[in-house]
């Protein structure tokens, strides 16, 4: 019965990504994605209380995802001295991620924020890659490459943060995102290299 219901939950996903990425989130209802996984509503509303809870979890799990392909591409790009590059490298992985995945434009981008409400969506859509840039810029901090000795590192995430949202929204709602995203991503390396100085010797 547990093999069955993890199933069931795995289609329901898989399912409601696929719907809430192509026809966004207002245009689906739960009767969509029961037809579309073959299940009942009964059964997705004994996972998932609410249409909101399900694209919730469809949310976190493609954040996740994405987190990964940043990772993927911070960790094997660069040598492990040059951290700057390797942070570099992972918001370029992102904005591309971002102009050629139109699924995980709309439903971290596009959607998330009206359904989940700002806050809510500012909160969960920081969690992994908050993480990751802090623990990145405190190896920065270390090595002397910061241009101040007092930097702030909550203040320096929350701009490359920023830029990096701001930046992606804009090749996401752009008719074309792949011709944006190089210099977008150009962009945001190039904020990153300004908040740097070269490492000290």
């Amino acid at each position: 019965m547990q093999q069955r219901s993890q199933a069931t939950i795995a289609a329901v996903l898989e399912a409601a990504r696929e719907l809430f990425g192509t026809a966004g989130f207002a245009a689906v209802g739960i009767d969509d994605v029961a037809l579309a996984c073959g299940r009942t509503k009964g059964a997705i509303y004994h996972h998932f209380a609410t249409k909101e809870a399900l694209f919730e979890e469809v949310f976190r799990i493609e954040q996740r995802r994405i987190a990964d392909v940043v990772v993927t591409a911070a960790t094997s790009t660069t040598t492990s001295t040059d951290t700057a590059a390797a942070l570099g490298d992972g918001l370029t992985a992102y904005i591309e991620e971002i102009a050629t995945n139109p699924r995980a434009a709309r439903i971290t981008l596009l959607d998330a924020p009206t359904v989940m409400g700002f806050e809510r969506w500012r909160r969960c859509d920081d969690g992994p890659f908050r993480a990751m840039l802090n623990d990145t810029l405190a190896v920065i901090a270390r090595s002397g490459q910061l241009d101040s000795l007092d930097a702030d590192l909550e203040a320096v995430a929350d701009a490359i943060l920023g830029a990096v949202t701001e930046n992606a929204f804009v090749v996401a709602t752009s008719p074309d995102p792949e011709s944006l995203s190089k210099p977008r991503a150009r962009a945001c390396v190039a904020l990153v290299r300004g908040l740097l100085r070269p490492p000290q010797t």
